[in-house]
């Protein structure tokens, strides 16, 4: 199936079972079983996607899987970041905050401690630990499910440490900005 008819088909079967946003939710899905960016859809129409996998994201996302899960992945600032049950998706908003605290921790001076409390996929901490890369980021999640996406999030970031422990744990150095994200601190 190429990618324009898996497109098609996908429109038209999330649309006829009532899943909403159907034309974003096919596009995202096709592109990722292409492997190409939603940018480049035009230019690789031809291209061929598996129907067992796209029939298999499409039954999720009839089902009231969010699309993020059925990816597996998410981008979030200039990153993409590893999901999926048990985590909270990253949101617009919460951008907004990341880049908040990137300008914060920018001008704290040298080596800022980072706290990302109830971290979840670390999608907070880890920007801000690739955009200051003097600051020491801890990304503290107490929950096992998540901590398992925070540690493939954060493998290729060299400081920034995961940490599975509930928001009472603390680093050694007393000298920290805090950062606490609180949509999802009543989990923690």
């Amino acid at each position: 199936m190429t990618v324009q008819e898996a497109y098609n088909y996908s429109v038209y079967f999330l649309g006829a079972n009532g899943v909403d946003e159907e034309e974003l939710k096919a596009k995202c899905l096709v592109c990722h079983l292409a492997k190409i960016a939603n940018r480049d859809y035009h230019s690789h129409l031809g291209d061929l996607v598996s129907q067992k996998k796209l029939a298999d994201g499409l039954w999720q996302l009839k089902s009231g899987t969010p699309l993020q899960y059925v990816l597996g992945e998410w981008d979030f600032l200039d990153s993409t970041f590893a999901v999926g049950p048990g985590v909270l998706i990253p949101r617009p908003e919460t951008e907004e905050l990341a880049q908040l605290a990137i300008e914060q921790v920018k001008n704290a001076g040298s080596a800022p401690v980072v706290w990302d409390l109830c971290a979840g996929s670390g999608c907070i901490g880890i920007s801000i630990a690739k955009a200051c890369p003097g600051a020491s980021v801890y990304c503290v999640e107490k929950s096992t499910d998540a901590f398992v996406y925070l540690q493939k999030n954060a493998m290729p970031v060299a400081n920034v440490r995961p940490v599975l422990a509930d928001r009472c744990w603390y680093p050694t150095r007393r000298t920290f900005l805090l950062l606490c994200c609180l949509p999802c601190s009543r989990r923690c």
